[in-house]
């Protein structure tokens, strides 16, 4: 039987290897046969052992990289560009005439909040779906001077109070009055479902398909969940990204659930 602790290198390209060892019959000489590729394999990375990495971890450094830390070091101006928001006949200094100026959103502080599936169960698209469902809004941010935007999720409140300072300027620009360049709020909150824990949940499932021990399937899975989150504080940590600008929250998926403040 395969061994349950999915160490895998950073390609995962020897699973189906190691399954196809797993389900060799060991009175055959199948299961010599079936070893010499992933011994190779294993024998050629012997010298880059940081390579043998556990799924969870690759998982959530792609989540710290691509997301947590540029959107981290993007709102700590305290200002942001708005690129869906852009304003008519005006440029970057508000200058009549132009059409490169997109309003922008100041804060006096912002916090990253990350939701923690309460269960495993929870970490699915459906999840996801239900989470953003009347509570969250996308939105694109852009540090001024940046060429790169990313997408965002921020309460719905926040959404309707550009969406309205934007119609005013649209009525503004037909009257020729001054423009709102700027919307202020107090506190910008980001919220965020770590979407590779679905990858990662896909993952296991896929793997232990034909696990018939319930208990086998429940300790793989927290193990994995576990280490997930374990290793993306580690990062954080080491970044020095913490309380109170990125903190977590716990999400069940259900209907009735809300925001914590």
């Amino acid at each position: 039987m395969l061994v349950k602790k999915i160490a895998l290198p950073l390609l995962f390209c020897a699973i189906t290897l190691l399954s196809s060892i797993a389900t060799a019959e060991p009175t055959s000489n199948s299961l010599t046969t079936a070893r010499k590729p992933v011994l190779l394999y294993l024998t050629q990375l012997q010298d880059f052992d940081a390579l043998l990495v556990p799924a969870p971890r690759v998982l959530a450094y792609g989540y710290f990289k691509n997301f947590l830390k540029p959107a981290y070091e993007s709102l700590q101006g305290g200002k942001v560009d708005l690129p869906d928001y852009k304003l008519p006949n005006v440029d970057n200094e508000g200058n009549e005439g132009g059409e490169n100026a997109v309003m922008t959103l100041s804060f006096s502080t912002f916090r990253i909040r990350i939701a923690k599936p309460v269960s495993w169960e929870d970490a699915t698209d459906a999840a996801v779906v239900n989470l953003r469902k009347n509570r969250l809004a996308e939105i694109s941010i852009k540090q001024p001077g940046s060429r790169r935007a990313f997408r965002v999720y921020v309460p719905t409140e926040t959404k309707q109070l550009l969406d309205n300072a934007m119609r005013d300027n649209l009525k503004r620009a037909k009257k020729a009055e001054a423009l709102l360049l700027n919307v202020e709020v107090d506190r910008l909150d980001v919220v965020d479902f770590p979407t590779p824990l679905i990858a990662l949940h896909d993952f296991v499932e896929s793997e232990m398909s034909g696990e018939t021990s319930a208990e086998s399937w429940q300790k793989q899975k927290t193990l994995q969940y576990n280490e997930f989150f374990r290793y993306l504080e580690s990062l954080l940590q080491k970044a020095g990204i913490k309380y109170p600008f990125l903190s977590y929250f716990n999400y069940n998926n259900s209907p009735d659930f809300k925001l914590p403040d």
